[in-house]
Protein backbone atom coordinates (compact mmCIF):
# COMPACT_ATOMS: atom_id res chain seq x y z
CA UNK A 1 0.00 0.00 0.00
CA UNK A 2 2.90 2.33 0.72
CA UNK A 3 4.18 1.89 -2.83
CA UNK A 4 0.83 3.03 -4.20
CA UNK A 5 1.62 6.72 -3.69
CA UNK A 6 5.05 6.27 -5.23
CA UNK A 7 3.60 4.48 -8.26
CA UNK A 8 1.02 7.25 -8.75
CA UNK A 9 3.49 10.12 -8.44
CA UNK A 10 6.36 8.39 -10.26
CA UNK A 11 4.88 5.90 -12.77
CA UNK A 12 8.30 4.81 -14.05
CA UNK A 13 9.04 3.22 -10.67
CA UNK A 14 6.47 0.58 -11.69
CA UNK A 15 8.99 -0.67 -14.25
CA UNK A 16 11.62 -1.11 -11.55
CA UNK A 17 9.14 -3.03 -9.38
CA UNK A 18 8.29 -5.20 -12.37
CA UNK A 19 11.95 -5.95 -13.08
CA UNK A 20 12.52 -6.86 -9.43
CA UNK A 21 9.60 -9.30 -9.54
CA UNK A 22 7.59 -7.49 -6.87
CA UNK A 23 4.41 -7.36 -8.94
CA UNK A 24 4.58 -11.04 -9.80
CA UNK A 25 5.08 -11.97 -6.16
CA UNK A 26 2.15 -9.94 -4.77
CA UNK A 27 -0.38 -11.42 -7.20
CA UNK A 28 1.12 -14.90 -7.28
CA UNK A 29 -0.36 -18.08 -5.76
CA UNK A 30 2.12 -17.98 -2.90
CA UNK A 31 0.90 -14.55 -1.75
CA UNK A 32 -1.78 -14.67 0.97
CA UNK A 33 -5.27 -13.47 -0.07
CA UNK A 34 -4.91 -10.32 2.05
CA UNK A 35 -1.81 -9.29 0.07
CA UNK A 36 -3.52 -10.11 -3.23
CA UNK A 37 -6.57 -8.04 -2.27
CA UNK A 38 -4.48 -5.07 -1.23
CA UNK A 39 -2.30 -5.19 -4.35
CA UNK A 40 -5.38 -5.40 -6.60
CA UNK A 41 -6.91 -2.45 -4.73
CA UNK A 42 -3.69 -0.49 -5.24
CA UNK A 43 -3.65 -1.23 -8.97
CA UNK A 44 -7.26 -0.11 -9.22
CA UNK A 45 -6.41 3.14 -7.42
CA UNK A 46 -3.43 3.71 -9.73
CA UNK A 47 -5.61 3.26 -12.82
CA UNK A 48 -8.28 5.58 -11.43
CA UNK A 49 -5.66 8.20 -10.56
CA UNK A 50 -4.14 8.03 -14.02
CA UNK A 51 -7.56 8.29 -15.63
CA UNK A 52 -8.37 11.38 -13.54
CA UNK A 53 -5.02 12.94 -14.44
CA UNK A 54 -5.68 12.48 -18.15
CA UNK A 55 -9.32 13.60 -17.92
CA UNK A 56 -8.40 16.72 -15.93
CA UNK A 57 -6.08 17.90 -18.67
CA UNK A 58 -2.97 17.74 -16.48
CA UNK A 59 -1.24 15.42 -18.95
CA UNK A 60 -2.06 17.72 -21.86
CA UNK A 61 -0.88 20.82 -19.96
CA UNK A 62 2.40 19.12 -19.06
CA UNK A 63 2.90 18.09 -22.67
CA UNK A 64 2.17 21.58 -24.02
CA UNK A 65 4.65 23.08 -21.53
CA UNK A 66 7.48 21.00 -22.98
CA UNK A 67 9.33 23.05 -25.59
CA UNK A 68 10.90 20.09 -27.41
CA UNK A 69 7.59 18.39 -28.27
CA UNK A 70 6.51 19.12 -31.84
CA UNK A 71 2.90 19.37 -32.96
CA UNK A 72 3.13 16.04 -34.79
CA UNK A 73 4.28 14.32 -31.60
CA UNK A 74 1.44 15.94 -29.64
CA UNK A 75 -1.07 14.62 -32.13
CA UNK A 76 0.53 11.18 -32.03
CA UNK A 77 0.43 11.13 -28.24
CA UNK A 78 3.87 9.52 -27.97
CA UNK A 79 5.10 12.03 -25.42
CA UNK A 80 2.83 10.98 -22.53
CA UNK A 81 4.43 7.59 -21.95
CA UNK A 82 3.80 7.73 -18.21
CA UNK A 83 0.08 7.26 -18.75
CA UNK A 84 0.53 3.78 -20.17
CA UNK A 85 3.21 2.34 -17.91
CA UNK A 86 0.97 0.97 -15.14
CA UNK A 87 -1.59 -0.33 -17.60
CA UNK A 88 1.00 -2.01 -19.78
CA UNK A 89 2.55 -3.74 -16.79
CA UNK A 90 -0.87 -5.04 -15.79
CA UNK A 91 -1.55 -6.12 -19.36
CA UNK A 92 1.62 -8.20 -19.22
CA UNK A 93 0.11 -10.03 -16.24
CA UNK A 94 -3.34 -10.46 -17.79
CA UNK A 95 -3.22 -14.27 -17.65
CA UNK A 96 -2.52 -14.13 -13.92
CA UNK A 97 -5.32 -11.60 -13.46
CA UNK A 98 -7.73 -13.94 -15.23
CA UNK A 99 -6.50 -16.81 -13.06
CA UNK A 100 -7.39 -14.80 -9.96
CA UNK A 101 -11.06 -14.99 -10.99
CA UNK A 102 -10.75 -18.65 -9.89
CA UNK A 103 -9.55 -17.73 -6.40
CA UNK A 104 -11.33 -19.48 -3.54
CA UNK A 105 -11.36 -16.17 -1.64
CA UNK A 106 -14.54 -14.16 -2.35
CA UNK A 107 -12.85 -10.81 -1.72
CA UNK A 108 -10.05 -11.59 -4.18
CA UNK A 109 -12.64 -12.49 -6.83
CA UNK A 110 -14.54 -9.26 -6.21
CA UNK A 111 -11.40 -7.09 -6.38
CA UNK A 112 -10.16 -8.74 -9.57
CA UNK A 113 -13.51 -8.23 -11.32
CA UNK A 114 -13.45 -4.58 -10.22
CA UNK A 115 -9.90 -4.18 -11.58
CA UNK A 116 -10.82 -5.95 -14.83
CA UNK A 117 -13.68 -3.47 -15.22
CA UNK A 118 -11.24 -0.55 -15.07
CA UNK A 119 -8.85 -2.26 -17.47
CA UNK A 120 -11.70 -2.88 -19.93
CA UNK A 121 -12.96 0.69 -19.71
CA UNK A 122 -9.48 2.04 -20.39
CA UNK A 123 -8.95 -0.38 -23.27
CA UNK A 124 -5.97 -2.08 -21.63
CA UNK A 125 -7.13 -5.69 -21.96
CA UNK A 126 -8.77 -7.60 -24.76
CA UNK A 127 -12.55 -7.99 -24.30
CA UNK A 128 -12.48 -11.22 -26.36
CA UNK A 129 -10.25 -12.82 -23.74
CA UNK A 130 -12.10 -11.25 -20.82
CA UNK A 131 -15.73 -12.13 -21.62
CA UNK A 132 -15.44 -15.89 -20.88
CA UNK A 133 -14.11 -15.11 -17.39
CA UNK A 134 -16.94 -12.65 -16.78
CA UNK A 135 -19.47 -15.25 -17.96
CA UNK A 136 -17.91 -17.83 -15.62
CA UNK A 137 -18.29 -15.53 -12.62
CA UNK A 138 -22.06 -15.58 -13.23
CA UNK A 139 -21.90 -18.93 -11.46
CA UNK A 140 -20.48 -17.37 -8.28
CA UNK A 141 -23.46 -18.28 -6.11
CA UNK A 142 -21.88 -17.29 -2.80
CA UNK A 143 -20.94 -13.76 -3.83
CA UNK A 144 -23.86 -11.96 -5.49
CA UNK A 145 -22.08 -8.58 -5.50
CA UNK A 146 -19.24 -10.03 -7.60
CA UNK A 147 -21.76 -11.66 -9.92
CA UNK A 148 -23.63 -8.37 -10.29
CA UNK A 149 -20.41 -6.47 -11.07
CA UNK A 150 -19.40 -9.04 -13.71
CA UNK A 151 -22.92 -8.89 -15.19
CA UNK A 152 -22.72 -5.10 -15.44
CA UNK A 153 -19.40 -5.44 -17.32
CA UNK A 154 -20.94 -8.06 -19.62
CA UNK A 155 -23.89 -5.78 -20.35
CA UNK A 156 -21.54 -2.92 -21.21
CA UNK A 157 -19.53 -5.17 -23.54
CA UNK A 158 -22.76 -6.54 -25.03
CA UNK A 159 -23.93 -3.03 -25.88
CA UNK A 160 -20.60 -2.20 -27.53
CA UNK A 161 -19.99 -5.52 -29.30
CA UNK A 162 -23.08 -7.78 -29.36
CA UNK A 163 -21.61 -10.14 -31.97
CA UNK A 164 -18.44 -10.66 -29.94
CA UNK A 165 -20.48 -11.56 -26.87
CA UNK A 166 -22.37 -14.24 -28.80
CA UNK A 167 -19.11 -15.61 -30.20
CA UNK A 168 -17.64 -16.09 -26.72
CA UNK A 169 -20.56 -17.97 -25.13
CA UNK A 170 -19.02 -21.41 -25.76
CA UNK A 171 -15.71 -20.31 -24.23
CA UNK A 172 -17.68 -18.81 -21.33
CA UNK A 173 -19.46 -22.09 -20.63
CA UNK A 174 -16.13 -23.93 -20.59
CA UNK A 175 -14.67 -21.31 -18.26
CA UNK A 176 -17.78 -21.55 -16.05
CA UNK A 177 -17.15 -25.27 -15.69
CA UNK A 178 -13.55 -24.58 -14.63
CA UNK A 179 -14.79 -21.89 -12.26
CA UNK A 180 -17.24 -24.26 -10.56
CA UNK A 181 -14.69 -27.04 -10.42
CA UNK A 182 -11.98 -24.86 -8.86
CA UNK A 183 -13.92 -22.46 -6.66
CA UNK A 184 -16.68 -24.73 -5.36
CA UNK A 185 -14.93 -28.08 -5.29
CA UNK A 186 -15.93 -30.44 -2.50
CA UNK A 187 -12.92 -30.62 -0.20
CA UNK A 188 -13.92 -33.91 1.43
CA UNK A 189 -13.23 -36.22 -1.49
CA UNK A 190 -11.56 -33.94 -4.04
CA UNK A 191 -14.32 -34.25 -6.62
CA UNK A 192 -15.98 -31.18 -8.06
CA UNK A 193 -19.38 -30.17 -6.72
CA UNK A 194 -20.84 -27.97 -9.44
CA UNK A 195 -23.44 -25.72 -7.87
CA UNK A 196 -24.54 -23.58 -10.82
CA UNK A 197 -23.78 -22.94 -14.42
CA UNK A 198 -24.51 -19.48 -15.79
Amino acid sequence: RAMNGVFISRPRVVLVAEQMGIITSVIGDEAPPSVQIESLRCWRDILISEEKRIDSGAAKAKMEAQKNVTLSKRIGGDQDGDSTISGSVLTKHSERLYALTLSKDEKVRHMIIDLIGHLLRQGLINPMETVPHLLAVQGDVKCPSTRALALKLLQTEGEKRPDMLRQRICAGIKQAFHFQRNVYSDSTNGSAKVTALI
